[in-house]
């Protein structure tokens, strides 16, 4: 087999890195991330093939590799300028140890790469990011010739000593990625008997699957050290998986064979598109557009250790939240108009209602009131809602049921008013990765629940009505905790977020009796954060040896509301209400009621 393809099963582990603010990056490991290190070593030059290599290092790739999607400037540590902070140590065909299954090549294992890391006398800082991609080439070596379990226990323990080494010399966070499955390359085709392979098959993945269960744990271990940099493993294997299930939607039309055969030097096509159309560029190393796919799972990765996943949780709570503000501001509109009414009339009246606001949400609901005339108006009122959050990457359906009970005091002049509410329901939908056609689903239960009291004063002009009004709001919100599910690797687990705080606001309604059957209405409001709504949310990797990633939670702003309708008399015993209301944080609604007085 040749020197420049065995070395490169890491080609399918490797993957890596992140993107846009990176003070420094630093790589290690084998021909998934090599930029050109082993060919320009004597005996190594392939001037003339068709592998990438613009600027005299030969990639293993028909174009640039990932690393090079996801930080420009970096550079192979042959051609690296002195002083440079993007540098890549990586040689095709290096192991976990010292040898180099290309040749007898040395200082090239993965202690020779920190070696020369540290002999430039780098340092790790805040910020920098260092990605270990080794481990592939120790199995390719001892195929058929070892017994692979003691070479998985050989590779966690030399990446174990190194990660100890790049620790002390600064690194604070290291990506580590997973043995892929490289048997499933086309070097490997025809290795045994056709009648054979599936059992070659399902030995290969039990080897390697007890391998990353076994890293996985080390790394684990290594990482809750005290002192110990923040170790994140990096789920290569789950996107091999992926493209591989959705190869045809990704624009793979052969993921079987490479497009160049390094044996007879003919390749698929000169053109570059066709190529792409290849997962595999020679029997073990990813065309560019894989190379593209594995920049997009490391941009997801390093996004989720910076807390962008954590929007879904944020979203969530503040969707809650927000249903209790619309929940109490319909009261609100009933209290209002309970306390306008200069001769309630005793008894009992229903309502039924139906709504629509921001995030696709809708509600239905049913109401009971009973008035004993001059002094007590109380109401219970359940409803359904039902929304959509979307404006996180992905989307969640929510539903739930709410139950507010009301009461209004009139004494004289002046109003006194209380509500008590609280929603119960569920969120079930998907999150999105910056890698195409690769999703995680989750589901939590959503509960919010507030308690308000309000004050106000009537004063009648004619057929206008004022009534300035205060209140206080205490309000809770909880989103239970919940796993994604999807086996892509980068799927979260969030704990339990509860968040609660006092809110106080103020407002002025206007009521004008145009007819005795027409009452048009308008109100506004300002509320804000008294105290509280502290908390935060703590989410971790599934099967990572990361660390919990913790963020707080957005408390809420200052929010001004315009609510408008007009009451309409159908009759001496009924009402119809059109209303509509728009916040200064883009939160829109409106509903129709309709009551009947017996």
């Amino acid at each position: 087999m040749p020197a420049s393809s065995l070395p490169a099963a890491a080609g399918l582990l490797s993957l890596f890195l992140a993107g846009p603010a990176l003070a420094g990056s630093f790589v290690f490991g084998d021909s998934s991330v090599e930029q050109g290190n082993l060919y320009v070593l004597p005996g190594f030059d392939r001037t003339g093939s068709p592998y990438y290599a613009p600027d005299g290092f030969s990639r293993e790739s028909n174009g640039p590799v990932w690393i090079e999607h996801l930080v420009p400037g970096i550079a192979p540590s042959a051609g690296a300028a002195a002083g440079s902070r993007k540098v890549n140590f990586a040689f095709s065909g290096a192991t976990s140890g010292d040898d180099n299954i290309a040749g007898p090549v040395t200082g090239t294992g993965f202690g020779a790469q920190i070696d020369a890391f540290a002999g430039r006398g780098l340092r790790g800082r805040p910020g920098d990011l260092f990605v270990v991609a080794i481990g592939t080439n120790d199995f390719i070596r001892d195929l058929g010739s070892r017994d692979l379990t003691e070479t998985s226990a050989e590779v966690i323990g030399n990446i174990g000593a190194g990660l100890d080494r790049l620790a002390d010399l600064g690194a604070r966070r290291i990506l580590v990625e997973d043995v892929p499955d490289f048997h499933l390359a086309p070097a490997f085709a025809g290795l045994v008997p056709p009648e054979d392979q599936e059992r070659f098959n399902a030995i290969m993945h039990g080897v390697l699957d007890g391998h990353r269960a076994d890293q996985l744990a080390a790394l684990r271990d290594q990482s809750a050290r005290p002192g110990a940099p923040d170790i994140v493993t990096v789920r290569v294997s789950r996107l091999f998986d992926h493209v591989l299930a959705h190869a045809a939607a990704l624009g793979f039309t052969n993921v079987t064979e490479g497009c160049y055969d390094e044996a007879s030097g003919s390749l698929c096509s000169p053109d570059r598109a066709v190529q792409n159309t290849y997962l595999f560029f020679d029997g073990l190393h990813l065309t560019e557009a894989g190379q593209r796919l594995q920049a997009d799972y490391y941009r997801a990765l390093l996004g989720q250790l910076a807390g962008a996943a954590h929007a879904l949780p944020q979203s969530m709570t503040s969707f809650a939240r927000t249903a209790g503000d619309q929940i109490a501001a319909r009261a609100r509109d009933e209290r209002f108009a309970a306390w306008a009414d200069p001769a309630p009339a005793p008894g009992f009246s229903v309502s039924a209602d139906g709504g629509a606001g921001t995030d696709d949400a809708g509600l239905a609901a049913l109401g009971l009131g009973w008035s004993d005339g001059p002094g007590w108006t109380v109401r219970l009122d359940v409803a359904r809602h039902d929304g959509r959050l979307a404006d996180s990457p992905g989307s969640s359906d929510v539903g739930g049921w709410s139950v507010v009970a009301s009461g209004e005091r009139r004494l004289g002049r002046f109003r006194l008013g209380a509500s008590l509410g609280t929603l119960t329901g569920r969120a079930k939908g998907f999150r999105t990765m910056p890698v195409a056609l690769m999703r995680a689903d989750h589901k939590a239960d959503i509960d919010s629940r507030f308690a308000e009291i309000s004050a106000g004063y009537v004063v009648t002009a004619g057929a206008l009505t004022l009534q300035p009004a205060a209140w206080l709001r205490w309000s809770d919100s909880r989103i239970g905790a919940f796993t994604e599910h999807g086996r892509t690797g980068l799927e979260m687990a969030f704990d339990e977020v509860s968040t609660s705080g006092l809110l106080g606001g103020a407002g002025l309604n206007l009521r004008y009796v145009a007819t005795g059957w027409l009452t048009p209405w308008a109100s506004l409001a300002w509320e804000d954060r008294l105290s509280g709504f502290d908390g935060d949310i703590r989410g971790r990797l599934v099967d990572n040896s990361a660390r919990d990633i913790t963020r707080p939670l957005a408390r809420p702003e200052g929010t001004g509301e315009l609510r408008a309708g007009v009451d309409i008399g159908l009759g001496p015993n009924a009402t119809l209400r059109l209303a509509a209301g728009a916040t200064t944080d883009q939160d829109r609604s409106a509903y129709a009621r309709v009551a009947w007085r017996f």
